[in-house]
């Protein structure tokens, strides 16, 4: 990218300045929905990186650099871990507690670290001379090499598609996995589309007709293909652990709803999780915390709490309680005061009101009577 000698801004430069901006402001509302930021970390750091590296490239292209110097955002060690963003989001679609090995991350690390240590004594990496003998400023500028990172994005891109294609062959017809799969589709292509753009330009960039129009150009690409993934996550709330509404692209008055065969399947995986993991003892529950274990969006497991049991969510927790609070008073001594806080009651007031309603009686009443059955 050639540096023009006067520093100044144009149509196109303003223009990716604004779009670096809108991207850390995306970023910045994906990182503040608390409901969602756990499962969506890649997707928010993948798009703060390419904010930073843009407006990097603002400042080449506005011959800014050269007046500033220090403006430097490390595009090597973003572009490294671009990859491992990727692949780690992807996996997490269908293994909900999948951790990538660190490993994955190390190149990344270790031109970070590189990039750190030579930052100031090359001044932000526009004068090399004072330390051309070093040999690890060598080995710093070798990661630096685009091709490096290119070959890595490309090779994440494969490994991608290949985990997905993998683990889908694995996997009951579902129609969540069908919808599931839709979203993954939409990822590896807009992740396409930047990967195509970005190595295009090393390509092109030696042949003669290349000049700072086909930059733009290419740059404008990338820029689609990130932030256009940035946004589908943003835009899409329901979109994780098979929970895809359809018409991804449609306003959401005019969505279809899920079908009812993808509404059973998604309660059928409540319901399970209830009863295994018993979540309900917990009195500090909430409807986020359960959503989350699920990998829901809160907004979806209400809806489907509503649908199948007609319930809100305290009243279908509470269910479950009562249920558990009924069969310790028949197998166990435990007194009343025990079981009430045992099943997840804050209070016995509630506990006495909640059981009455559900039983007809006191939970006194209740063990006698299903003691005296059984003595009958």
């Amino acid at each position: 990218m050639e540096e023009p000698t006067i520093a100044s801004f144009n149509s196109w430069t303003t223009l990716f300045l604004v779009v670096s901006l809108f991207g850390l402001c995306l970023a910045g509302l994906l990182a503040a929905k608390t409901e969602t930021r756990k499962n969506n970390w890649p997707i928010i750091l993948l798009v703060t990186g390419f904010s930073l590296i843009m407006i990097q490239y603002v400042f080449i292209w506005t011959g800014y650099r050269l007046v500033y110097p220090y403006v430097y955002f490390f595009e090597a060690a973003w572009y490294l871990s671009f990859g491992p963003l990727l692949y780690t989001y992807l996996s997490r679609f269908y293994k909900k507690d999948f951790k990538i090995h660190i490993g994955h991350f190390l190149p990344a690390i270790i031109a970070l670290c590189l990039s750190v240590v030579f930052y100031y004594p090359t001044t932000g990496f526009t004068n090399f001379e004072p330390l051309s003998g070093n040999p690890f400023l060598q080995l710093t500028r070798q990661i630096r090499f685009p091709w490096i990172s290119n070959i890595s994005l490309t090779i994440y891109f494969f490994m991608s598609v290949d985990f997905v294609r993998n683990f889908e062959k694995e996997l009951a017809q579902k129609e969540t996995n069908q919808l599931r799969q839709t979203w993954t589709n939409y990822i590896l292509r807009f992740y396409g589309l930047f990967l195509i753009a970005l190595i295009s330009y090393y390509v092109l960039v030696p042949f003669p007709f290349f000049n700072s129009l086909w930059d733009y150009a290419i740059s404008l690409c990338m820029s689609a293909g990130i932030y256009g993934l940035g946004f589908l996550v943003f835009k899409e709330r329901e979109i994780f652990d098979g929970s895809l509404l359809a018409g991804i692209f449609l306003p959401d008055s005019e969505k279809p709803g899920l079908t009812e065969k993808t509404k059973k399947e998604l309660f059928e995986k409540l319901r399970t999780h209830m009863e295994g993991e018993k979540p309900y003892l917990n009195s500090e529950i909430r409807l986020v915390h359960l959503a989350d274990q699920l990998g829901f969006s809160s907004h979806l497991l209400s809806h489907i709490i509503n649908d199948r049991t007609n319930r809100n969510f305290n009243q279908f927790i509470n269910e479950y309680r009562l249920e558990e609070a009924s069969r310790l008073l028949i197998q166990s001594q435990l007194p009343i005061k025990e079981i009430c806080y045992g099943v997840g009651f804050n209070n016995k007031t509630t506990f006495y009101t909640a059981f009455k309603n559900q039983f007809g009686t006191t939970p006194v009443g209740y063990r006698k009577r299903q003691l005296a059955d059984i003595l009958n």
